[in-house]
């Protein structure tokens, strides 16, 4: 990665469209999706750290910061070799105000799109990503109750500390309208 890379923030709760929009912009020539919930699901389930991340999230609790700033910093260091990257999409960090802080610290943060969804829309979404990929994260809905308040529980907080970098996006509407609206920030 070179000095010009932006790392942009994709915040929101789950079912929010952080995924979907990520992917789409990282087909696009200089954009990378670094998505900590593939990272978590990539982890070898055997493993100690496979299963202590299988423990936490089962629950809709989130990983420990220390674990999943060093999981991140392993995965954006598979990128340091990469000189055509112009954005990296963090999709799932920071989730708290540490993460943040630490990543801020350290990181050129350039954007933070706070994407906004109703929960109707939410849950919706949900059943439809679970029907189709089968996510076990996405099966039970206790576990997505808990993920939507431990979520709004750390949202504000992280939101208060970027301040005039935080862009809020309303992801209810049409994928293509909100793509347009990313887009244009970063031109």
């Amino acid at each position: 990665m070179t000095l010009n890379t932006q790392l942009l923030v994709f915040l929101g709760p789950p079912g929010s469209g952080k995924g979907t929009h990520a992917k789409a912009l990282s087909a696009l020539p200089g954009f990378v999706h670094i998505s900590m919930g593939e990272v978590f699901r990539g982890l070898d389930p055997k493993s100690s750290i496979g299963l202590s991340v299988q423990e936490v999230t089962a629950n809709g609790n989130l990983v420990p910061d220390a674990l999943t700033l060093n999981l991140f910093r392993k995965k954006l260091s598979e990128l340091s070799h990469s000189s055509n990257i112009d954005f990296v999409i963090l999709d799932g960090i920071p989730r708290t105000l540490v993460q943040a802080q630490d990543l801020d610290h350290d990181l050129k943060i350039s954007h933070v799109f706070h994407f906004k969804c109703e929960v109707e829309e939410i849950r919706s979404r949900i059943v439809k990503r679970s029907q189709q990929q089968q996510r076990l994260d996405d099966q039970d809905h206790t576990v997505l109750d808990n993920r939507l308040k431990v979520y709004e529980k750390h949202a504000s907080e992280i939101v208060a500390f970027f301040g005039p970098r935080v862009v809020s996006l309303d992801t209810s509407r049409k994928a293509s309208s909100v793509l347009r609206d990313l887009l244009n920030h970063l031109v």
